[in-house]
């Protein structure tokens, strides 16, 4: 009875084991594709196909990018993503700033190039023999827009801390873009939302404006050249994305390892079944052969 009541679990396990990937991949708040998921980010145009998300906004001339490269060059994969955008147009391969950063799913590199009125910030990370790539691009005369991550760690920070570490690392990726002697402290500064410290804009002269958030130890810091007034938009756009970057996770290994696995334990329930029946059927021959002589 207990054999019978294994094997009848187990066959209501099985569908529950093929659906388990589906379930996972089932949330509705996510723009998903096969491997990685991405936040929706309100009044940007999203096309999302099996590997790549582009998010566009023609108003402002931008595009945020994300896709994945089957290779194990992030600078490769990082033109390749270039090359992707049909209307962006870098014509030189040296940029303009280029780094890593880590973070808690691994290390990103970043190249930051400018060409003309185009400018285009791209990470990329490098997991198995995959490149995920999250890349910002824009096209406007109207100004240039960089993104840039600096670390910089505080323990239990004061507003007063927050602000000195965020303004800290605005200077610095404004100098390593715009300025390589640039100190000046802003000309005023203020939060894009009332109850969040840690996101602070930046007033600087000659029209620069930074846009900086501090997240788990890194300051994610948007720098646009002109046109001050997108400037927390394009920060909370770029980052929201970046940020809320997940890769999924393939567990089609471990599926079918459980569907193996499953199998093996009915088929040998079912051979220990047969083999009892049989011989069961040759004790009740027994038994019948030795009433007939009694």
């Amino acid at each position: 009875m207990k054999h019978r009541l294994l094997f009848i679990a187990l066959l209501f396990l099985l569908p529950t084991l093929a659906s388990a990937q589906e379930d996972d991949a089932d949330i509705a708040y996510l723009r998903l594709s096969s491997n990685f998921s991405v936040p929706e980010i309100r009044g940007w145009d999203i096309v999302a196909e099996n590997e790549t998300v582009l998010f566009s906004r023609e108003d402002i001339d931008a595009q945020i990018y994300v896709r994945i490269v089957d290779t194990l060059d992030t600078d490769l994969a990082i033109d390749a993503s270039i090359a992707d955008l049909n209307q962006v147009i870098i014509e030189t391969d040296e940029p303009i700033a280029e780094g890593r950063i880590g973070r808690n799913n691994g290390t990103w590199n970043y190249r930051i190039f400018q060409d003309g009125d185009t400018s285009v910030t791209a990470y990329a990370l490098l997991q198995s023999s995959q490149v995920y790539v999250v890349l910002f691009a824009e096209e406007s005369p109207e100004y240039q827009a960089y993104h840039l991550a600096i670390r910089s760690i505080i323990n239990e920070p004061s507003i007063s801390e927050i602000n000195t570490a965020i303004t800290t690392a605005s200077n610095e990726a404004i100098a390593s873009i715009l300025n390589t002697d640039f100190t000046d402290e802003p000309s005023a500064t203020r939060n894009p939302v009332e109850d969040n410290s840690r996101w602070l804009e930046a007033t600087y002269e000659n029209d620069i404006t930074s846009a900086s958030y501090l997240f788990d130890g890194i300051v994610y810091v948007t720098i646009v050249d002109g046109n001050p007034d997108i400037t927390a938009e394009l920060s909370d756009a770029f980052d929201s994305v970046f940020l809320g970057f997940v890769i999924t996770p393939d567990n089609s290994e471990f599926l079918y390892l459980g569907l193996a696995f499953s199998a093996i334990i009915m088929l040998t329930l079912i051979g220990s079944m047969a083999l009892r029946y049989q011989n069961i059927k040759k004790d009740m021959l027994v038994i019948e052969q030795l009433a007939e002589k009694e």
